[in-house]
């Protein structure tokens, strides 16, 4: 009789453990669910959009606006991507982005919830731009830096965007160290892209910080490298822009140099 009751007490403690192994389980696959859930779905034709937009702003502002006026009942996740493009297409034709502060806001909230961490860390960068456009560079750099956390380790093209824009921030506060740092970073992940045009700018800014710095040897090599490489793309504006600076830097070194002398 005892044997007997210690016998259904072992499988009543068996089915009891089997319950709670059940409950747990469930709980689980709940909770992946509910994470799953988390992460939006965006529309296809919107990410062909945007990839358009990063290297044709003008093919890829129609692309865009086709897109969202076709879907006027588009998803939430769409048409918050659908504004963050505006945005991004807005800046790349260099239209005015002073007024979009109460928007970049709302998107950042959004897609700091969105699970999906490269379209977030796009959203920090046009934040910094926005900031940095109506006059606050601290939360300008602060945004900057977020978005530099969050970036794909293999997305060189919004690297060397970020790290440019650093550069910028750094320059307007005299911090010409951390600038030059910057745009060489800017300028290696530009090379990674494959962004000549942005790589030709890099130099150039580098050149820049270089003469405020009153280096102008420096300032002259990178000027130099910057005619070289435009000419090989053959890109007038640059080309122009590079000889008149060591036009400008020759005169300047005979002008040093005779001061020397005197």
């Amino acid at each position: 009789m005892k044997i007997k009751v210690v016998f259904l007490h072992d499988i009543k403690q068996k089915q009891q453990m089997k319950r709670k192994q059940f409950v747990i389980s469930t709980i689980i696959i709940l909770l992946l669910a509910l994470f799953a859930g988390c992460k939006q779905s965006f529309s296809p034709a919107l990410k062909k959009a945007d990839q358009v937009l990063s290297a044709d702003t003008e093919k890829g502002s129609k692309m865009l606006d086709s897109i969202c006026q076709a879907e006027p009942n588009m998803s939430t996740a769409n048409q918050r991507y659908c504004q963050l493009l505006k945005l991004k297409a807005s800046d790349k034709a260099y239209r005015p982005i002073t007024n979009q502060k109460l928007v970049i806001d709302s998107l950042v909230s959004y897609f700091e919830h969105a699970g999906e961490d490269n379209l977030l860390a796009e959203a920090y960068f046009y934040a910094g731009r926005v900031y940095y456009e109506i006059g606050d560079k601290p939360e300008a750099l602060k945004f900057y830096q977020k978005a530099n956390e969050k970036v794909a380790k293999d997305n060189y093209a919004l690297q060397g965007d970020i790290y440019c824009q650093m550069a910028n921030v750094y320059r307007y506060t005299d911090l010409n160290k951390e600038a030059l740092a910057a745009l060489r970073l800017a300028y290696q992940a530009d090379s990674l892209s494959g962004n000549i045009r942005n790589m030709l700018y890099d130099i150039r800014d580098m050149g820049e910080v270089y003469l405020g710095q009153n280096n102008i040897l420096k300032a002259q090599k990178n000027f130099s490298l910057g005619v070289e490489k435009a000419k090989k793309i053959k890109t007038p504006y640059f080309f122009y822009f590079s000889i008149m600076v060591l036009q400008w830097l020759t005169i300047e070194k005979m002008r040093q140099l005779k001061h020397c002398l005197t």
